[in-house]
């Protein structure tokens, strides 16, 4: 059991992303994905696995950061309820407020009504000053291909509007 005074913690729900960023060690130089990782539905954390980390006495966690040093932990296909049977379970113990989720994302994934989905999960379970940071590195699609290949521009700005539109702080 992980010990009731951890205030923060990082988890990487996913090996997977949709983008070859040539600055990211998860690929070769924005060509090819570094063969020391495991992608594809073996890339994704087990159920098992997400259940040990969820299943804690988290009663002073106050800060989730889905960082996505290895991958865009959204894009694992049950993100959204990993991260809704998180916030469940820290609302049976006794903590005085809901910690604050932090999500790194390229956002050039999933439909909207996904996004509007998570942001239900932000607005029920976590803190008001929770944040999706997107990772946008141009003014257009052609200047953002060169930093984040393979994200379509367009996508990610509606993903980020939808985001927005749901009351979530998007920076």
């Amino acid at each position: 059991m992980i010990v009731p005074t951890v205030t923060n913690i990082q988890v990487e729900l996913t090996s997977n992303c949709n983008a070859m960023c040539p600055g990211c060690g998860r690929n070769i130089d924005g060509v090819s994905v570094n063969p020391n990782l495991v992608v594809g539905p073996n890339g994704n954390m087990s159920q098992d696995l997400w259940k040990k980390i969820v299943y804690n006495d988290w009663i002073s966690l106050n800060y989730i950061d889905l960082d996505g040093n290895w991958g865009d932990s959204i894009l694992h296909p049950n993100s959204v309820e990993m991260l809704e049977e998180l916030g469940k379970h820290l609302q049976t113990l006794p903590r005085e407020t809901k910690p604050i989720i932090d999500i790194n994302s390229n956002m050039g994934y999933h439909s909207t009504d996904r996004w509007k989905e998570l942001a239900r999960v932000i607005k029920t379970y976590y803190r008001d000053r929770s944040v999706v940071q997107a990772g946008l590195d141009g003014i257009d699609n052609e200047s953002h291909q060169k930093y984040r290949k393979l994200v379509d521009f367009d996508k990610a700005i509606e993903n980020c509007k939808a985001l927005i539109d749901e009351g979530i702080n998007v920076k």
